[in-house]
C-alpha cells in the first residue's frame, strides 16, 4: 500500500513540475521573460502559488530548467567528426549537424525567442549556458574543419574566425526565419546546405 501511494504521489509530483514548466514556457514567450510573473505562471497551469514553491524558488530558477533542458538538447544534436574511411564527407557531416540544430530550433520556438530576445545579459547563469553551447559548437565546428585540413580537403585557413562564421550565421538565419519571421515552412535542410556551402565554398561559380 505505501509502495503505491508513492509511486502515485511521485507521480503526480512530476506531473505537476511539468505542468508548470509547460506554463512558463506559454506564457515566457507571450509576455517575455521580464513581464512575466509567477502569478501569471501558476494561473497558467491553474495551480496554486504555493504548489510552484515546491519545484522552483523563483522566476529566474524556473527559467533557467526551461533553458538548460533546451541547449542539453542541442547539445545532444552536436556529434562527433566521423573520420572512417566509409563516412561521409566532411561537408555533409557538417550540413546534418546544422540541420539537426535547426530542427531543435524550430520544434522549441517558443524558449528559443526569449533566448534571442531577452536571455543574452539577463543573468551570469543564462550567460554561462548560452557560453557553454556557442563554445561547444565553435569547438565541434573547428575539430571538423582540422579533419579536413589535415586530409587536404580544406584550404588553410583561420579556423576559429570560420567556425565563428559559421555560427553567426546560423544565429542570424534562426532569429530572421524562426523569430522574427516565424515561419511555417521552415526548409532546415535547404538552409543547413546554403550555411555551409556558402563558408566553404563561397557564392562565385569559379569560372573566369
Amino acid at each position: 500500500m505505501n509502495d503505491g501511494r508513492s509511486r502515485r504521489a511521485e507521480s503526480q509530483r512530476v506531473y505537476r513540475k511539468a505542468a508548470l514548466l509547460t506554463a512558463a514556457q506559454e506564457v515566457f514567450s507571450e509576455r517575455g521573460y521580464h513581464a512575466t510573473s509567477i502569478t501569471d505562471i501558476v494561473t497558467q497551469a491553474s495551480v496554486a502559488r504555493g504548489t510552484f514553491y515546491q519545484y522552483f524558488d523563483s522566476k529566474k530558477e524556473i527559467f533557467l530548467e526551461l533553458l538548460a533542458s533546451l541547449i542539453s538538447e542541442l547539445q545532444s544534436s552536436i556529434v562527433g567528426v566521423d573520420q572512417k574511411e566509409d563516412a561521409p564527407p566532411l561537408e555533409q557531416q557538417l550540413i546534418a549537424t546544422v540541420y539537426r540544430i535547426f530542427d531543435v530550433v524550430s520544434a522549441n520556438r517558443s524558449i528559443t525567442t526569449i533566448v534571442f530576445r531577452e536571455a543574452v545579459g539577463l543573468d551570469q547563469d543564462v550567460d554561462r549556458l548560452l557560453q557553454q553551447f556557442y563554445g561547444g559548437l565553435e569547438h565541434y565546428i573547428v575539430t571538423a574543419l582540422a579533419v579536413g585540413q589535415g586530409v587536404g580537403t580544406v584550404r588553410p585557413l583561420h579556423r576559429e574566425v570560420v567556425a565563428n562564421c559559421i555560427v553567426g550565421s546560423m544565429r542570424q538565419v534562426a532569429h530572421r526565419y524562426l523569430i522574427d519571421a516565424q515561419e511555417e515552412k521552415f526548409d532546415a535542410k535547404h538552409i543547413s546546405e546554403e550555411i555551409v556551402q556558402l563558408t566553404l565554398h563561397g557564392v562565385v561559380t569559379g569560372q573566369n
